[in-house]
């Protein structure tokens, strides 16, 4: 199975557009999770979307991904020995792990200290990555206090969306995964009313052409700023767009919230917005009912997908093949009616070396019934597997 999402944004671009088929995405996230050398994400969220660049790049999607280079990577977790948790960064060497350094520098306005960003390409097949680099503020992943998190995440929609434009990159859809990159709709729209557009036709041109989802509903997974430290950093930006600080601050509002959240921000500024499985998206609207009172809350369910190339053990990839089906690359559809002829026998002894090889991992016996849970138990679902 492949990541989805990436086909229903080109896909949803296309129908809405008269049958455009001029697309490019630029696909801005928090994390990015493309192999383990590169530790520049924390879990499903950067897992996910590194599983669609490399699903763009099997499948011919034209999208580009945007992100940020943390020095420090994201923390290994040990234990002392009273138990307790313990985080270690290891420094990244950007060049060393065969980033390229783009000719592009990025300045960004933090509350009237300005910034400039190096900007690094990874390449994800034909899709390429970009990553903001300022190596006090982009030490590491989800790393310090509020005011830490929001030049983070200036810098990730602002600069962003400024690298871009440097690069000459245009892109006609704009996909925020999850809100910390929201603020790229505020940048957008400054542009736009300095290229002589009214604010309020600049905000209706940045949400035709955004799309948001939305993936934990739970108020942690939810950003919020107090409106003193939004004013402080968004404040002049918002100004420069023609919006004033108390229109800036409506768009981050809801009961739900009780501050400046990114999401309610995200959803009021994009026409296409998802969660990420039919139950989710169902938990979203009930959420966010207050934003569109009276009506039915447009925020529609993509179930995540996995990028099989990646996910799927090199012993099982040979079966597959065994029978003329290609794991990797466009998908066949047809062809996986061949599974049925691999031989059962075969399949079976493959399935048993695997789930030995996880249980010697885990120190666990093989011959016992095991049950594993979910890490971690997020309030609408939860998950079992048995193997």
């Amino acid at each position: 199975m492949t990541s989805d999402t990436v086909m229903e944004t080109t896909t949803w671009w296309s129908q809405t557009h008269g049958g455009d088929s001029d697309v490019l995405v630029a696909y801005f996230s928090m994390e990015f999770g493309l192999e383990t050398r590169l530790p520049i994400y924390s879990g499903g969220l950067g897992v996910l979307a590194g599983d669609h660049l490399k699903a763009a790049a099997d499948l011919g999607v034209p999208l580009v991904g945007i992100g940020l280079f943390y020095r420090g990577g994201y923390f290994t977790q040990g234990l002392d020995e009273s138990g307790r948790q313990t985080e270690s960064y290891n420094a990244l060497d950007p060049e060393a792990l065969g980033l390229v350094r783009e000719p592009v520098e990025v300045a960004v306005d933090l509350a009237g200290h300005t910034v400039t960003a190096a900007v690094w390409r990874a390449d994800v097949g034909t899709v390429p990555l970009y990553l903001l680099d300022v190596p006090w503020l982009t030490d590491a992943l989800y790393g310090g206090d509020r005011e830490h998190r929001i030049r983070q995440e200036l810098l990730l929609g602002v600069g962003g969306v400024r690298a871009l434009h440097a690069l000459g990159i245009q892109p006609s859809v704009y996909h925020v995964n999850e809100g910390q990159s929201a603020f790229l709709t505020i940048e957008r729209a400054r542009a736009l009313v300095d290229a002589g557009a009214a604010p309020e036709d600049a905000l209706r041109q940045v949400k035709r052409s955004t799309v948001f989802t939305t993936h934990t509903p739970v108020p942690a997974g939810n950003e919020i700023f107090g409106d003193e430290l939004v004013v402080r950093y968004v404040g002049g930006l918002a100004e420069e767009a023609g919006l004033s600080a108390e229109r800036l601050l409506a768009l981050g509002r809801s009961s739900t919230t009780h501050g400046f959240g990114l999401t309610p921000l995200a959803l009021r500024l994009s026409s296409h917005k998802n969660g990420v499985s039919q139950l989710h998206g169902e938990v979203a609207r009930q959420m966010w009912n207050e934003l569109w009172p009276g009506d039915d809350p447009p925020i529609d369910a993509i179930t995540n997908g996995v990028h099989l190339g990646t996910w799927l053990a090199p012993e099982l990839a040979r079966l597959l093949r065994s029978v003329g089906v290609r794991p990797e690359g466009p998908p066949d559809w047809g062809a996986w009616e061949r599974t049925r002829d691999i031989d059962s026998e075969a399949l079976w002894s493959t399935h048993a070396a695997l789930k030995e090889r996880l249980m010697g991992y885990a120190g666990l016996d093989p011959e016992m019934l095991s049950i594993g849970f979910a890490r971690r138990f997020a309030s609408y679902t939860w998950v079992t597997s048995i193997y």
